[in-house]
């Protein structure tokens, strides 16, 4: 091993394992300080803040959404820089009473990753925003829809579930087949959120799509999947579908698959 000597200026200039080989040439003491004495946050925005150490944020006031926390909570932040202005990554660790929450992302050749929540054992499926509900579902054919003004799929129904802040969901409308009595008429389908209420044709729309009738009858049934993802808040949600005439004269029915018609969505993680 280096004998005292080899201690200078706060560097040691080279030590040995009892095999003989080198290993660090520059491990300075002031590394060893930081890891023992965490820099404080303050209002530091953590994008910039990539040098390996620990960090800490002790006022909730300064862990802003705009300052790239992954929530308003002071915490620890812990960072691992592997290569510089290649790969970083980052784990913060909120200071909570009632049990800590940790989130982590990473830095690669000029992308920063969104924050992830690493899920605790002893967490519900309400922490982890898995309350979905049953997805709505029939076999049944739907109601018609003939005019300018957008019909509610009275036959569907509605799908509800509780969101959870900050997460995104994936709508999903699977296994509708298209239906028109005339060739080339357009209509549109939409999915609309009434919160805790029955959507209506004025509720926020959250995914669409265009159904084109090519032929007329059963002949023209093929499906129309509709899917889009959505960030809703913390609350419950309602969704429903709806569809209108864009061109055309004809009248519209959305029919079901051999296996139903579904809505339902799909919890994809953090926004």
């Amino acid at each position: 091993m280096s004998s005292g000597s080899d201690i200078t200026e706060g560097k040691i200039k080279k030590a040995r394992l009892p095999n003989d080989v080198v290993y660090s040439a520059d491990a300075r003491l002031s590394d060893a300080r930081a890891a023992l004495d965490p820099a404080n946050l303050s209002v530091s925005n953590l994008n910039t803040v990539t040098a390996t150490g620990v960090y800490y944020q002790s006022a909730n006031v300064n862990a802003t959404l705009a300052r790239n926390y992954p929530v308003v909570q002071a915490g620890v932040l812990e960072v691992t820089n592997y290569s510089a202005g290649v790969f970083w990554s980052q784990r913060y660790t909120t200071y909570e009473g009632s049990g800590e929450r940790v989130f982590v992302r990473g830095f690669y050749k000029g992308t920063i990753d969104a924050w992830s929540e690493i899920a605790k054992i002893s967490d519900t499926a309400a922490d982890v925003g898995a309350t979905m509900g049953t997805p709505t579902a029939t076999t049944a054919n739907g109601t018609a829809t003939s005019g300018t003004t957008e019909t509610r799929d009275a036959i569907l129904g509605n799908y509800q579930f509780t969101a959870v802040a900050g997460v995104r969901y994936q709508i999903v409308l699977s296994g509708m087949l298209r239906n028109g009595n005339v060739i080339n008429d357009l209509f549109q389908v939409n999915i609309r959120n009434g919160g805790s209420s029955i959507p209506t044709a004025t509720s926020p729309l959250v995914a669409s799509g265009q159904a084109g009738i090519w032929a007329a009858g059963n002949v023209g049934r093929d499906l129309v999947p509709v899917s889009n993802s959505f960030i809703p808040g913390a609350g419950l949600v309602t969704l429903s579908l709806f569809v209108v005439r864009l061109a055309g004269t004809g009248v519209f029915t959305p029919v079901s698959g051999l296996a139903g018609r579904e809505l339902y969505a799909i919890n994809v993680g953090p926004a």
